[in-house]
């Protein structure tokens, strides 16, 4: 959790893969170009990305967009938050194209459009 006591960036975030948050001053906090959306998440600072997004590769995990559909290419777990993709609430990036629910199956979210 965002805010909370650290050692290492390990503790900070939910998957190894995960390098939106980073260990600072013994405190888990958004990485360098990263703001949090809630007290877990954090999204690509619009203001710090230099607009350099690959127009050839398929959006996913962290690419920039303007409403869900843009994100929903590759997995229907992503959703357009401040004009970054991420995960939809429950679940954690693995890569940039995979979202895993921590859930389990059981607790299967619907997208909001």
């Amino acid at each position: 959790m965002l805010g909370s006591t650290c050692q290492s960036n390990d503790q900070c975030r939910r998957t190894p893969v995960d390098g939106t948050k980073i260990c600072q001053d013994n405190q888990c906090q958004c990485a360098t170009g990263y703001i949090p959306i809630d007290s877990y998440r954090c999204i690509r600072d619009l203001e710090y990305s230099v607009s350099t997004q690959d127009k050839t590769d398929p959006p996913g995990y962290g690419s920039l967009c303007t409403m869900n559909s843009d994100c929903q290419h590759a997995t229907v777990q992503l959703e357009c938050v401040r004009g970054s993709c991420v995960c939809l609430e429950g679940y954690v990036p693995l890569g940039k194209y995979l979202c895993y629910n921590i859930h389990g199956q059981s607790k299967l979210k619907r997208i909001r459009r």
